[in-house]
This record gives C-alpha cells, sequence and structure tokens, in this order.
C-alpha cells in the first residue's frame, strides 16, 4: 500500500528489510500515532503521525547509514540527492525560523494514504477525522502539519480538511510543499 499510494516517499525507495525496521519502530515508539483504515478485514489505509516532526529525525538516525547505502546500491539518484537534502536540514534553507518552531513543535501527519480505489469516496476524509479525533481527545496540540507535492492529494487537504499552504520545502525536481491544520 505504501509503494503504490505513496510512490514518491523516500520510504517507498526502501528496500523492505529497512522499511519493516521504520516500521516496527514507529510502532514501538511512544513518538508516533499508527492508525489503519480497514473494509471487510482488508487494510485499504493507514495514517502515521508523528508527535512532533523533529521526533521524525531522532527516532531514525540510526537508520541514515542504512539509507544512504541502499539507495547508493540501488542508483536511486533523486531520492538520495533528497536523502541528503533532509539529513543536512538544506530542505529548510527558506523557511524561517519561526516557521521551522512550529513545523518541529506540532503533530505530523508523516504518512496518510486510502488505497487507489478507494480514493473520492469520502473514506481518506472520514478516516484521517476519526485518527485525529482519537489523538486531540488524548493530548493537545495547537497544529497539524503535512507536506506533499502530489496535486491530488493537495487538492484533498486544501478543499476537503480544511489545510492551509505553510511554506516550501527544496526537494530535486519538484518541491514539498507544507500544509497546516489549526485545531
Amino acid at each position: 500500500l505504501l509503494m503504490n499510494e505513496n510512490p514518491n516517499s523516500l520510504l517507498s525507495n526502501l528496500n523492505d528489510k529497512i522499511l519493516k525496521i521504520y516500521l516496527n519502530h514507529c510502532a514501538l515508539s511512544n513518538s508516533f500515532y499508527i492508525f489503519s483504515c480497514n473494509l471487510k478485514k482488508n487494510v485499504i489505509g493507514y495514517a502515521i503521525f508523528a508527535k512532533k516532526y523533529k521526533l521524525i529525525r531522532n527516532e531514525f538516525s540510526f537508520l541514515s547509514k542504512q539509507i544512504l547505502f541502499d539507495q547508493i546500491f540501488k542508483i536511486k539518484i533523486k531520492a538520495l540527492l533528497n536523502f541528503i537534502l533532509i539529513f543536512t536540514y538544506l530542505e529548510n534553507i527558506f523557511i524561517k525560523k519561526k516557521k521551522m518552531l512550529v513545523i518541529n513543535e506540532n503533530l505530523n501527519l508523516n504518512l496518510f494514504a486510502i488505497q487507489n480505489k478507494y480514493q473520492s469516496m469520502g473514506i481518506g476524509k472520514y478516516f484521517l477525522k476519526s485518527c485525529l479525533k482519537k489523538i486531540i481527545s488524548h493530548t493537545k496540540f495547537q497544529y497539524l502539519l503535512t507536506e506533499t507535492f502530489n496535486n491530488r492529494a493537495l487538492s484533498f487537504y486544501l478543499n476537503k480538511m480544511n489545510f492551509k499552504k505553510y511554506c516550501i520545502k527544496i526537494r530535486f525536481f519538484k518541491n514539498l510543499k507544507v500544509l497546516i491544520y489549526k485545531f
């Protein structure tokens, strides 16, 4: 599901072993919320939230060398360059400090997808709102942030979920739009 619905994410470019380590670490960590969207005992969607964006880098620094070597071995130049932008913080070069503080200290929708054949049926909106209701009932956050460069996802977040455009992160070949939602 991750590979099919988020093909441009850094994670979808990883080998299965590293991806399993990542997902297992998310599941065992207190820094993440993980949800699945099920229909008739089949997983048709997922959502992974980081309690704070800055925790993503901290939680997975142990994987950075494995990811780097994996991308070099696969000769995934675009993914490798984007990985370097992320881990050197160059992706944030045009983001003001005040905005970076908001990004780093608030809830982050790290990964979200609904299987393609179930999209445009209201399932994604219902699923995301249900996830947020559960999270907010246990914790207080001022903002939810997410990132995308996919036009369909951008339209979903802006038009269906009332996110606003916040800033841009640098990526090779297509910049990443950072979106914000105020609780």
